[in-house]
C-alpha cells in the first residue's frame, strides 16, 4: 500500500512536471498581435508597443473598409524619431530594427477624411534575439534536470523522449494550422476573382448600354446640328511622349536684365520667388552667384504683350527665357510663370480634368480649342503624383478665358468652387504639396505634422493646409470644416486667421495717427503675441521693404510708465523681451523692420510705414452640408454689415433634396436694378448661369426653393452705405407632385415627420393594378 502511494506521488510530480515543460515549451518567443481598428473622419488613433531590448519587429497593415480605403500611417521611436512615415495609402508591410529599448508608436491618421470612417486591420509581430533564448532555455532545462533527479526516478533519456514527442505533437499541430490557413487564403482568393469577373462583365454590359444608347443620340443630333466644333486633339501617333523635367537638386540658375526690367519689376520678380523658396525646396539662384555659367538657365524676357514659359526645365532652349510683359508685373502673375519653370501645368490640362470641371466647347474662341488640350493630347508625359485637382492653384485660370461671348468655357462640378476659379492670389496648399513631391523636398527635412500638413520649405517646419496652423497644424481655424476660400476683403492678405494689409504709400504719420487711419479701414496696429506670428508678420514686412521705399513699420505697443513694461493696445503685456533690439523708458512706441522690435518715438517718422491688421471673419460665406434646417446670417448682424465685401453661402444636401430659403431678415441699400449693394441667389442647377439679384427689402419674409440639391447666396457690398444685412433660414425639402402643383415638406429642426405617417400614406393609395 505505501508503494502504490509513493508510486502515484512520483507519478503526480511527472504529470506537473511535464506540464510546466509543455507550458514552457509552447511559450512562443514572437509576440504576435493582430487588431482591427475604427478610425473616425478627422481623428487619429494610436498604439503603443514596449521593446525591452534590441530587436526586429514587422508591420504590417491594410484598410479594409472607409473612403477611398487610405490612411496615413507614421511609427515612432521611443525618442520621437519617425521611422515610417506614409500618406494616403491603403496597405504595407515594414520590417523595422528596433534599436532603441522602449515604448514604440504606431498612429493611423485618418483627419484628411471629413466624412469617411476607415476601418483598418494591422498586425505586429516582434521577436527575441536567438543567443538570449538559447542561454535560458540551457539554464531552465539544467535547473529542471537537477530537481528532476531529486524527486523522480527516471532517467534524462525518458524525459527528452516524452519532449521530442511534445514537440513532434506542436509541429504536426502548426503544420495543420497553416494547412487551413493556406485553404482560406485559397477561397478567399477565389471568391475574390468571382467577384470580380462579375464586376468586369456587368461593367462591359453596361458599357455596351450605355454606348448604344449614346450612339443613339449622336445619331439623332447629327440630323439636327449644323455647326459642329470640337476641341483640336493631337493625332494618335506612335512617337512616345515627351517627360517634363525638372531642376537638379531644385536649384534653378536666373538671370534678369537691368537693361529690360527696371528696379520695381525687378523686386516682384525676387519676391514671386522668395515665396516658392519659403515654402518649398527651391532655390533660385542669381546667374552672377555662379562659379562657371550653367549650361540651363532662366532669363527673364522683356515680352511686347504676352506672359509666357515652357513648362519645366527645357532642354532644347538655351537659355530658357520666361516672358514678362508690362501687363504681366504682378505677384500672381510672376507665380504662375515661375510655376510653369517649375514644372507645373494648368489644372484644365491634367488628364482627368473631366472628373473635375465640365468645358464648355460652345464657348471657346475659334483657334484657341488647343489651350484645352490635356497634357497626353499634346504628347507630354505628366504625373499628378496623387495630388487632387486643385480649384484654388494659382495655376488655374479663371471661368471665362478665351471665351467668344463672355460666358464660361470652364464650370466646376462641385458648384461651390466655380466662384474660385483663377482668383488665386498667391501658392496653394497643393501647389506646394506637388513641387514638394516632384522635388523630394522631404528628405531633407524630419518631422511629423497634424491634419495633413506636410514638412518642407527652407526651415523644414510644417506647411499647413487650407484651416490650419501652428507649429504642428495643430490648431484648427474657426470655420475650418465649412470656409470654400480664405480671402480677406480687396487688397488684405490673409495669413494664418488674420487679414493684413500696407499702406506703404502712406508715410510721416505719428503713431497715434497711424492707429486712427488703421480704425478708419476697419483695422488696427499689429499686435504680435507668440512666434508664428511674428514669422509671419516679417515675411509680410520684408516683402513690402523690398516693393517700396518704407524700412520700418508702427505696431500697437506703448511703453507703460506705470509698471515700466511695454504694453500692447489690447491691454496684454509684451512677453518675449527678446524681440526687443533695444529698451529705452523714454521712447514710447515701437517699430517693426521684419528682425526686430525697435523702440521709437511716437512722433512723424518719414521712413516708417502704416501697416494694418484686422481678424478674418468666418461669417462670411462658407458651404454648408444640410441635414436639418440651418441659420445663417450676413458678416456683423443686427448691426451694420463691413463695406467692399464679397460672401457667398452654398448649401448642399446630399440625399438630392431641394434646398429652401427663408429671409427671416433682409436690409440692404437700394440702388436701381441693384447695382451697388446685393445679395444674387442662384437656384438653378447651372452655376454658370448668374442669378437674380435683390436689394433694399426685397426679400424680407419670402421663400426661394432650389430647382436641383444645392443654393448659392452671395452678398456683395460696396463701401458706400451699408444696410444691417440678412438672416435666412435653409432647410432641405421633398417635394411631391400631384396634379400640376407642388407640395414642399420641409426637415426642420424641431418638426420630424415619424415613418408610421409615411406607411399610412401609401397604404391608402391605389396599388399598380388599380386595386386598393
Amino acid at each position: 500500500m505505501c508503494g502504490k502511494v509513493v508510486k502515484m506521488f512520483k507519478s503526480s510530480l511527472f504529470f506537473v512536471f511535464v506540464t510546466l515543460l509543455f507550458n514552457l515549451t509552447i511559450f512562443v518567443h514572437t509576440l504576435e498581435i493582430d487588431l482591427t481598428v475604427d478610425v473616425k473622419p478627422g481623428y487619429e488613433e494610436c498604439f503603443f508597443e514596449e521593446i525591452k531590448k534590441p530587436t526586429s519587429f514587422e508591420i504590417e497593415y491594410q484598410v479594409i473598409d472607409g473612403g477611398d480605403l487610405d490612411i496615413n500611417f507614421m511609427v515612432t521611436s521611443p525618442h520621437g524619431r519617425i521611422m515610417v512615415s506614409e500618406l494616403q495609402k491603403s496597405d504595407a508591410v515594414h520590417k523595422l530594427d528596433a534599436t532603441e529599448v522602449g515604448v514604440y508608436k504606431v498612429c493611423f491618421d485618418n483627419s484628411f477624411s471629413h466624412f469617411a470612417r476607415k476601418l483598418v486591420f494591422f498586425e505586429i509581430m516582434t521577436g527575441d534575439d536567438d543567443e538570449d533564448e538559447e542561454d535560458d532555455d540551457k539554464k531552465d532545462w539544467k535547473a529542471a534536470q537537477e530537481e528532476l533527479s531529486s524527486i523522480v526516478d527516471m532517467t534524462l533519456e525518458d524525459f527528452k523522449r516524452l519532449l521530442d514527442n511534445v514537440n513532434n505533437n506542436l509541429d504536426k499541430a502548426r503544420s495543420d494550422q497553416q494547412i487551413l490557413r493556406n485553404y482560406e487564403a485559397r477561397d478567399r482568393n477565389q471568391q475574390e476573382n468571382n467577384f470580380q469577373r462579375v464586376n468586369f462583365f456587368s461593367g462591359v454590359q453596361v458599357f455596351i448600354m450605355l454606348s448604344v444608347a449614346l450612339t443613339q443620340v449622336l445619331l439623332i443630333r447629327s440630323l439636327f446640328d449644323d455647326k459642329k466644333r470640337e476641341v483640336i486633339t493631337s493625332q494618335r501617333t506612335r512617337r512616345p511622349l515627351v517627360p517634363i523635367h525638372t531642376w537638379p537638386d531644385g536649384i534653378v540658375p536666373y538671370e534678369i536684365p537691368e537693361n529690360s526690367f527696371d528696379k520695381q519689376s525687378r523686386a516682384l520678380i525676387r519676391v514671386a520667388m522668395n515665396r516658392w523658396e519659403k515654402q518649398t525646396c527651391i532655390k533660385f539662384v542669381p546667374l552672377s552667384d555662379s562659379a562657371r555659367k550653367p549650361e540651363f538657365y532662366i532669363k527673364f524676357y522683356n515680352s511686347t504683350n504676352s506672359c509666357f514659359s515652357d513648362i519645366g526645365r527645357s532642354i532644347n532652349q538655351r537659355p530658357q527665357l520666361l516672358g514678362l510683359s508690362k501687363g504681366c508685373m504682378s505677384i500672381p502673375v510672376i507665380l504662375h510663370e515661375l510655376g510653369h519653370a517649375l514644372g507645373m501645368i494648368h489644372p484644365m490640362s491634367r488628364d482627368d480634368r473631366n472628373s473635375f470641371i465640365d468645358v464648355r466647347i460652345q464657348n471657346i474662341k475659334p483657334g484657341a480649342d488647343r489651350n484645352f488640350m490635356t497634357m497626353r493630347d499634346r504628347g507630354y508625359m505628366y504625373f499628378a503624383l496623387r495630388v487632387p485637382y486643385d480649384y484654388k492653384s494659382i495655376m488655374q485660370y479663371s471661368p471665362t478665358i478665351w471665351s467668344w461671348n463672355g460666358d464660361p468655357t470652364m464650370v466646376t462640378l462641385k458648384p461651390e468652387y466655380q466662384s474660385v476659379l483663377g482668383n488665386a492670389d498667391d501658392v496653394s496648399f497643393y501647389d506646394k504639396l506637388y513641387i514638394h513631391r516632384r522635388y523630394h523636398c522631404g528628405w531633407q527635412c524630419t518631422g511629423y505634422c497634424e491634419n495633413g500638413g506636410i514638412v518642407g520649405g527652407k526651415s523644414c517646419k510644417c506647411i499647413c493646409p487650407d484651416g490650419y496652423h501652428g507649429n504642428y497644424c495643430e490648431k484648427r481655424l474657426p470655420g475650418a470644416s465649412r470656409i470654400i476660400t480664405w480671402r480677406c476683403r480687396n487688397g488684405w492678405t490673409f495669413r494664418i486667421g488674420m487679414c493684413y494689409n500696407f499702406f506703404s504709400s502712406v508715410t510721416s504719420l505719428s503713431w497715434r495717427q497711424a492707429q486712427t487711419f488703421c480704425q478708419q479701414n476697419s483695422g488696427s496696429l499689429p499686435i504680435i503675441k507668440d512666434q508664428e506670428t511674428f514669422d509671419t508678420m516679417a515675411d509680410l514686412v520684408l516683402e513690402n521693404k523690398e516693393l517700396s521705399t518704407s524700412k520700418s513699420f508702427w505696431l500697437g505697443l506703448n511703453y507703460n510708465k506705470a509698471s515700466g513694461k511695454y504694453i500692447w493696445t489690447d491691454g496684454n503685456e509684451l512677453k518675449h523681451q527678446e524681440w526687443l533690439s533695444k529698451e529705452k523708458s523714454d521712447t514710447p512706441c515701437a517699430v517693426f523692420n521684419g528682425t526686430d522690435i525697435i523702440n521709437s518715438g511716437c512722433d512723424k517718422q518719414s521712413d516708417n510705414g502704416v501697416f494694418c491688421t484686422a481678424p478674418f471673419d468666418p461669417s462670411c460665406g462658407g458651404k454648408f452640408q444640410l441635414h436639418q434646417s440651418t441659420d445663417v446670417t450676413s458678416p456683423n448682424y443686427p448691426d451694420l454689415y463691413p463695406s467692399d465685401i464679397t460672401c457667398q453661402y452654398v448649401f448642399k444636401d446630399s440625399n438630392n433634396r431641394k434646398i429652401q430659403l427663408t429671409f427671416q431678415d433682409f436690409l440692404l441699400e437700394y440702388s436701381k436694378d441693384c447695382r451697388n449693394d446685393y445679395v444674387e441667389v442662384q437656384l438653378g442647377t447651372d452655376v454658370s448661369i448668374p442669378g437674380k439679384r435683390y436689394c433694399g427689402t426685397q426679400l424680407i419674409n419670402q421663400t426661394l426653393v432650389s430647382d436641383g440639391n444645392f443654393a448659392i447666396v452671395t452678398l456683395k457690398a460696396n463701401s458706400k452705405i451699408q444696410g444691417r444685412g440678412f438672416k435666412l433660414e435653409a432647410t432641405p425639402v421633398l417635394v411631391f407632385r400631384n396634379s400640376g402643383t407642388s407640395q414642399h415638406f420641409a426637415f426642420t429642426r424641431n418638426i420630424r415627420i415619424p415613418l408610421s405617417f409615411f406607411r399610412k400614406l401609401f397604404e391608402n393609395l391605389p396599388s399598380r393594378l388599380g386595386e386598393g
